[in-house]
């Protein structure tokens, strides 16, 4: 193990977050066979959406 160079992982990066976030949120949608002006009328509706 001596000499051995062992790299530990960082914090992740809050633009990384968005973009893993948005690749889930975006194959959620797709799943359920929604466009995205669908999904954002649907999240209006339930006033989840900022």
């Amino acid at each position: 193990m001596r000499g051995e160079v062992v790299t530990v992982p960082g914090p992740v990066s809050p633009p990384f977050r968005r973009r893993r976030l948005g690749r889930k949120l975006r194959a959620m949608r797709e799943q359920a066979h929604l466009t995205l002006d669908e999904a954002a009328e649907r999240l209006e509706k339930t006033g989840l959406r900022g």
